[in-house]
């Protein structure tokens, strides 16, 4: 998807299985939720009808991509341009807000009663000229981020002179970037005035909601490519989860002949994973209850304990806001034998006793996760409490997560806009959301026996995060297995086992791992520190190391390619100094390696090391050969690939030698 749009139409998008779920995660997560997250993922555009896909696949082809949401409509009817602007803030569009420059300019060449604000109303005489000077006036100003130009055929109406004087404006479009569509509505009156348009390369939609449709579903492909190129930061860097006791769990609670951890052992798994959790102590007895409370301190929630118990408000399991030890007695009681009403069957263990949180300055938000047949685990984020599965304001994403992709989980919800704050409730931390969707990612990379999981309701607000209550569901029958590292994922984990120290020969430790997109600023002070020689030898010429290339060599595909970058500590300062690339070709069992060393530490024993960990990758891949073309006059590299064993012949190029390892 980062160099041609992929577009995508499923059937389908109603699932049955959601029913018989056990947590809300389960019942939120139907099948076509985790399509929606595969496809955006890749970076994919998705639409609902098979006339968006030809649509979209039109506009795409001969438009450039919206930079953002801000749409102006221009109409020469009051009707479909309110039919536009209705379509528009129902699919979370924004209407663009004309600039005092842009009235100012269309008040010189309108009528004094078109509409002043956008929709641009240019009346029902509206002229071809109008149509010209309102696109023209549009296309400057810098609040707009694209155009549709909508048309009714009336008494005066000359569809194809506006559309001519239209494409004429749209052939200077280019120092603008913004895509330009429009909707000639009508039958034969119109049908000419559409000839023109395409032919000018302005796609024509049989109705304004169509238009405004395609045009947000470009929005939506700027928006996955962007999540695609943008370097997330290192939010989780000194994360150190505590994976055996998690695991020790796990195992216990399967030997238990157990699916269902309890709260407690879920909150201490949590907790190895550094997930901030309540403070909860378990009462066996009324009086206990009572102690523990005042122990506490007043106000707590009471909440029931048993293993057999998924959601506790349901069976009548839940007791907020009690307030005298008297009251924590009484809710000891009430819990337990309402659960015992509601599940005659079920094991009591006790009750639950946490401190209540002042939830007044805060908001309630649930994560979880759900395991999936054909995609493996994927991790939900949305609106919290009670009522989730009501609300159903949710998004799932796929491990592994970074940065950038929690925060465009979070940013594809509703309660998105409320989390950034409203009314006398300050703005969430969104760090502090980004972190644990992370570290859930992490966890759910670590065992793929995790089955579904709920953290509902966890409080956040401008100063903390913490999980209020929270279940897991594990397969036993998973717990304990050797399944292969990532063998669960559909999205290849960060190769780990490529990551090594070692001391050079000046006696300097020097890190050796795979790079991620999180290394993108080191890369680029590592290319630019290259002297000219050094960009020629590794790129056969000048180039330009922005924010593009970048992106293509830090964020790559595990499955494919392999780039080992050197790091070394300097004045307190991580640098790269230098990177070995691999790059697979699967169907011939070969690949291309390539790498350079930054000139301060070329001949300081990197540039051998970073090769010998490229050989090492590549036996490790099972290739059978790989191989790399070097400048003739690159004697340092052809003559390192020599004492490696590479065979080197000229290649087709002049001035190029070509290097084979036989593997």
């Amino acid at each position: 998807a980062k160099n041609k749009p992929i577009i995508v139409v499923k059937s389908g998008r109603f699932a049955r299985s959601a029913k018989a779920a056990a947590s809300h995660t389960g019942a939120l997560a139907g099948d076509d939720n985790f399509y929606d997250a595969a496809f955006k993922r890749a970076g994919a555009i998705r639409v609902l009808e098979i006339e968006d896909l030809f649509g979209c696949s039109a506009a795409l082809a001969v438009q450039t991509r919206p930079r953002g949401p801000r749409l102006a409509i221009i109409t020469n009817a009051g009707g479909p341009g309110v039919l536009a602007a209705d379509r528009l803030i129902d699919k979370g569009g924004v209407i663009a807000e004309l600039s005092d420059e842009t009235v100012e300019a269309l008040d010189k060449v309108l009528p004094p009663f078109w509409s002043r604000e956008n929709p641009v109303d240019i009346l029902g005489d509206a002229t071809p000229e109008r149509y010209r000077d309102a696109v023209t006036y549009l296309l400057q100003d810098k609040n707009v981020d694209g155009i549709i130009v909508l048309l009714t055929p009336q008494a005066m109406t000359d569809p194809d002179g506006a559309a001519k004087l239209v494409s004429e404006v749209a052939s200077g479009n280019m120092p603008h970037y913004k895509p330009l569509l429009a909707s000639w509505m009508g039958a034969d009156a119109v049908e000419s005035g559409r000839d023109i348009l395409e032919l000018n390369s302005i796609p024509n939609f049989e109705t304004p909601e169509q238009a405004v449709d395609v045009y947000l579903q470009m929005y939506q492909y700027t928006k996955n490519i962007a999540s695609l190129y943008e370097a997330p930061g290192d939010i989780v860097r000194t994360f150190t989860p505590r994976q055996d006791e998690a695991k020790n769990l796990f195992r216990a609670v399967a030997g238990e002949k157990r699916t269902i951890l309890t709260e407690t052992e879920a909150k201490a798994v949590l907790d190895a994973y550094q997930i901030p959790v309540a403070r909860m102590l378990i009462a066996k007895s009324g009086e206990e209850c009572a102690s523990l409370a005042s122990e506490i301190g007043f106000p707590v929630a009471v909440k029931i304990l048993s293993p057999d118990v998924t959601h506790k408000t349901d069976v009548g399991g839940v007791i907020l806001d009690v307030t005298t030890p008297e009251d924590a007695k009484s809710a000891f009681e009430h819990v337990v034998a309402n659960t015992k009403a509601s599940q005659p069957d079920a094991i009591v263990t006790g009750a639950t006793v946490q401190k209540m949180i002042d939830r007044d300055q805060g908001y309630e938000i649930i994560i979880g996760s759900k395991f999936d047949s054909l995609f493996g685990p994927a991790i939900l984020f949305g609106a919290g409490g009670t009522a989730v599965e009501l609300f159903r304001d949710l998004t799932l994403g796929f491990p592994p997560l970074n940065q950038v992709l929690a925060r465009r989980m979070i940013e594809d919800t509703k309660i998105y806009n409320l989390l950034k704050g409203f009314r006398d409730k300050p703005p969430a931390n969104i760090l502090f959301i980004e972190e644990i969707l992370v570290k859930i990612s992490y966890m759910l990379i670590d065992f793929p026996e995790i089955v579904e999981m709920d953290i509902n309701p966890i409080y956040v607000d401008d100063k903390s995060i913490i999980a209020l209550d929270a279940r897991i569901i594990i397969d036993s029958k998973k717990v304990g297995l050797a399944i292969p590292p990532g063998k669960h994922l559909i999205i290849s984990r960060y190769p780990t086992k490529y990551q090594q120290k070692w001391v050079n020969k000046e006696g300097i430790e020097v890190l050796l791992r795979v790079i991620r997109p999180e290394d993108e600023k080191l890369w680029i002070d590592l290319v630019n520190s290259f002297s000219k020689e050094t960009v020629r030898y590794r790129f056969f010429g000048p180039q330009s190391f922005d924010h593009s290339m970048a992106v293509r060599f830090c964020n790559i595909d595990y499955d494919r390619e392999i780039a080992i970058a050197a790091f070394v500590e300097e004045d307190g300062e991580t640098r790269m100094v230098g990177v070995g690339r691999l790059i697979t070709e699967p169907a011939e069992e070969t690949a291309e390696f390539g790498e350079a060393v930054t000139d301060m530490w070329q001949g300081r024993g990197v540039g051998g090391k970073l090769l010998d960990m490229v050989i090492g990758v590549a036996r490790d891949f099972r290739l059978r050969r790989i191989w790399g073309e070097v400048l003739s006059d690159n004697q340092n590299m052809l003559g390192l690939c020599e004492s490696r064993g590479f065979t080197i012949e000229p290649a087709r190029e002049q001035g190029m030698m070509r290097v084979t390892l036989e593997l």
